[in-house]
Formats: C-alpha cells, structure tokens, sequence
C-alpha cells in the first residue's frame, strides 16, 4: 500500500470537502480503495485542525506520484443559502491525477 501524504497548501481557504467525493475512473481503476478513503480522511482532519482549507489539496506518495483532491464550494458560498448543499453536481469534490484536471 502506498502512502500518501498531502502536501502544504499554496494559499489558505475556507474550503471544508463536504460535498459528494469523487474519484475520477483513472484514479478509481489505479489507486487501491483503501488509499483513497485515507485522503478522505486525511483531508477531513485537516479540515477539523485548520478549520478549512485551499480548494486544491496536493496528495504524494513516495515514488513522486501526486494526485489532486478539488473541492467545488467554499463555506461561505454553502452559509448562503442560494444553492443547494445536497447538490452533487453543484457541491462535490474531485480526487484525480494531475493530467485529468
């Protein structure tokens, strides 16, 4: 099993991963179950520790492999109540491979 350790983020956010998660097929076809559900969770303590973060999470694994962990709505678009937090295809986060940005 790999593992993955995110990166420091470029610019702080207020962006909380809350939203539907979802993993591109490459990622989904190459990157064991086991592994994806740690970057959940990793980034969901961030989130609880920071108390948000940037919307674009950057996640390594030791042989330099990097995949992206995108989020769609930041806290304060979600507080406005003018859309739908249950909305997957509006609120929802994308873990992928660079190229598949």
């Amino acid at each position: 099993m790999a593992k993955w350790i995110r990166k420091a983020q470029e610019c702080e956010g207020t962006y909380l991963f809350k939203g539907k998660m979802l993993v591109s097929r490459e990622v989904h076809e190459t990157i064991p179950l086991e592994e994806i559900l740690q970057i959940f969770s990793d980034t969901r303590k961030a989130v609880t520790e920071l108390g948000g973060l940037d919307y674009l999470q950057v996640f390594e694994n030791e042989n330099g492999t990097k995949l992206y962990f995108i989020d769609s709505v930041n806290k304060e678009t979600l507080e406005s109540g003018e859309f739908d937090p249950d909305d997957f295809n509006y609120n929802n986060c994308v873990l992928c491979y660079p190229h598949e940005r």
